[in-house]
């Protein structure tokens, strides 16, 4: 992924991302506590392995791009599966639009001629 931007590494976590929330919300729509537990376990083994291999890395060279690469995909993968980036759902129902203010400042002209 050399010099192809975070677009890329957004690409790249984006499918382990809607693969797990796919499953979490599958297991809390089945009430399945096993499915469930596992999910939670693979989210906190993901954080136990980012600060392991940060902390060991410093004292150690595994000599293994691999495990870097492992590292830096699971750092990412940490932050958009932790259980503070959901969302809590928000009901909307009984909110009432009471008004809307709009305020005429100076007038530009925005037409596209000339050059």
């Amino acid at each position: 992924m050399t010099r192809k931007g975070n677009n890329a590494l957004s690409a790249a976590i984006s499918p382990a991302q809607h693969d797990f929330r796919r499953r979490y919300a599958a297991a809390i729509e089945a009430e399945d506590k096993v499915t469930l537990k596992k999910l939670d376990l693979f989210r906190m083994d993901v954080s136990t392995y980012v600060r392991l291999y940060d902390f060991m890395s410093q004292i150690l060279d595994y000599g293994d791009p691999y495990l870097e690469m492992l590292s830096i995909f699971l750092r990412l993968l940490e932050k958009v599966i932790a259980e503070t980036s959901w969302s809590a759902d928000v009901d909307l129902s009984d909110v009432a639009l009471v008004g809307v203010k709009h305020a005429k400042r100076i007038a530009v002209d925005i037409s596209l001629t000339g050059d």
